[in-house]
């Protein structure tokens, strides 16, 4: 068998394994989901599995790395759906509620890849994926918070880059507060969830704009 077979080959059995220890981290969790889960759900021998993983973290991280590619694409659309700038902060909004409420094993993911370490000497690691990909999404951001300063929209003498890091650390504490303060949201301020996560999203951007 030539190599590319075999590197394609292997790389479905990630893949495949992949797949499986993801819908056991959304059913039982990070902590609870044992290397034995995965073996048996999986069908591979303990030691087929470890040939191409450490264990469950770079698994997880693998699952991470899937989340933070999924929002840096929907960020990449949201930014196309309209040349206005407010238009297009609600658009992101958008995307990141979406991210969360379809699938928050990788919303959980996108944050934690915010607090993972720094890149690793041995280029070759999901780490390193995970890094460059949210290198990306900050990109992506940056350009968007410069645009509105272009367009004269956003105060001129922001920082770019840490103004990235508060609005991404403000808009993920926001639309997780808002699903876990729910019901509190509701009786005690009367609002729905998404009147609050609106209000939130307008009150953070007034911050910057003019």
């Amino acid at each position: 068998m030539k190599k590319e077979q075999k590197e394609a080959i292997g790389e479905l059995h990630k893949v495949s394994i992949i797949d499986v220890a993801e819908k056991l981290f959304a059913v039982k969790g990070i902590d609870k989901t044992t290397m034995d889960d995965i073996v048996k759900a999986a069908e591979y021998s303990k030691r087929t599995i470890y040939v191409y993983f450490k264990g469950k973290e770079e698994m997880y991280h693998h699952v991470i790395l899937r989340g933070m590619l999924k929002l840096e694409n929907m960020l990449r659309k949201a930014l196309l759906t309209s040349e206005d700038f407010m238009c297009r902060y609600q658009a992101i909004c958008e995307a990141m509620v979406k991210l969360h409420d379809e699938n928050p094993l990788y919303f959980e993911g996108t944050i934690k890849a915010n607090i993972m370490k720094e890149k690793e000497t041995d280029e070759n690691t999901v780490i390193n994926e995970i890094w460059n990909v949210s290198e990306g999404i900050n990109d992506i951001l940056g350009n968007f918070f410069a645009n509105g300063i272009q367009q004269g929209i956003v105060v001129p003498d922001i920082k770019i880059m840490p103004s990235v890091f508060v609005f991404w650390s403000s808009l993920t504490g926001v639309i997780k507060i808002a699903e876990s303060k729910r019901e509190y949201i509701q009786h005690e301020m009367n609002m729905t969830r998404e009147a609050f996560l609106e209000y939130s999203f307008k009150s953070l951007i007034k911050t910057i704009i003019k």
